[in-house]
């Protein structure tokens, strides 16, 4: 008997998803609202979701499921562990920590002056990445301490709404301000210096389709996860992103000019999977084992509009599928589509017919 692979969210709820045949279906109703973020912890699953201040634990082996409680109103949406202690991040400026893993734990509050955006242990270390800082809090057995900051590289006002970690790399997904102009930013910083590995952006006041100096399908983007050498975004109404990135800086590329360069040189493809064909794509998870990426999408929201995704879920005001991308999948669809495509045509075919549509409309209005 096939046992749980991964968590995803599905319907409204978080499920189990086993092998079925040659593809991953939901088997096991967690009867929780849909996961935010879930780790593996020896043959256990640990996961939050945005939508409820609890942690959550399941042991698929003996079926056992409990949770802690989290203060209230707490919006957990990553977690770590390192040996016996958990660390939540708990939404804002709030940072929790307990080795205590049974319900009536007492939470201890680490010390946080930062909104939190992403955790990930790095050797004997927490990381706790904020738009500006990354705070590193050493570990010991009895918990967090040692307190450091390192300052961000800064090359315009962003805010970080979506951030991952994988060997030893962070991408962020940013909000970006420049000189009055707003746009979508994602960059890969090394973990060990916080240095920028490499960015790509696009800014909404330069949109220009028949300039390909961004890729506009990133205004959307609202997750990002990396795995290997495979970056892919959650880009809501635009499907979801994909591009390859290399061991190496590499030069800037021709493709997107200065909005694009470092380890990001492959060039964005845009796609719809199925069955996700036209839904918002609202999350994306890389995933070891299997090697791939659980990608999430949701109907339209009904009736008032609720936020974040989860909560809607939860609240039956959207419904949620959850699909998995192996890694060779991936890779197969970045080989088989041009770099700068948007949904099977190159960004400067597209243009061109734009421009044909735009002066054919004008002559026939002449």
């Amino acid at each position: 008997m096939e046992e749980t692979a991964f968590l995803a969210p599905h319907g409204n709820s978080t499920f189990g998803f086993k092998l079925a045949g040659d593809s991953y279906e939901p088997d096991e109703d967690l009867q929780a609202p849909p996961v935010t973020k879930w780790i593996r912890n020896g043959r256990s699953f640990v996961f939050v979701s945005r939508a409820d201040p609890a942690v959550h634990f399941y042991e698929p082996q003996s079926g056992k499921r409990w949770s802690i409680p989290l203060p209230p109103r707490s919006q957990p949406f990553d977690l770590a562990v390192w040996r016996n202690w958990l660390f939540v991040a708990a939404g804002g400026k709030t940072l929790l920590a307990t080795s205590e893993w049974e319900a009536g734990t007492t939470w201890t509050s680490l010390p946080c002056d930062k909104n939190i955006h992403a955790l990930a242990i790095q050797h004997e270390t927490l990381i706790a990445i904020d738009d500006l800082e990354w705070l590193r809090y050493e570990l010991t057995p009895g918990g967090a301490s040692e307190l450091s900051s390192i300052e961000l590289p800064q090359y315009s006002s962003h805010t970080i709404e979506a951030a991952a970690y994988c060997d030893g790399k962070f991408a962020t997904l940013s909000g970006l301000v420049f000189h009055g102009l707003v746009g979508k930013y994602a960059r890969i910083l090394c973990g060990s210096t916080s240095q920028e590995l490499g960015h790509a952006g696009t800014v909404e006041g330069h949109f220009v389709w028949r300039h390909r100096f961004s890729f506009p399908p990133l205004k959307g983007a609202r997750d990002i996860a990396i795995y290997r050498d495979v970056l892919v975004i959650a880009a809501d109404n635009h499907g979801l992103i994909t591009t390859r990135m290399s061991a190496e800086p590499m030069p800037l590329s021709e493709c997107f000019s200065g909005e694009y360069c470092g380890v990001l040189y492959d060039g964005f493809r845009q796609l719809w999977p199925d069955p996700a064909k036209r839904r918002p794509i609202v999350r994306v998870q890389a995933c070891d084992e299997p090697a791939g990426f659980i990608v999430t999408s949701t109907e339209r929201i009904q009736g008032r509009k609720v936020t974040p995704w989860e909560a809607a879920s939860s609240k039956k005001r959207t419904s949620a599928t959850s699909l998995f991308l192996s890694y060779e999948q991936v890779n197969d669809l970045i080989n088989s589509i041009p770099p700068g495509t948007i949904l099977g045509a190159p960004l400067s075919e597209r243009s061109r017919r734009a421009e044909l549509r735009r002066e054919a409309a004008k002559e026939n209005k002449a």
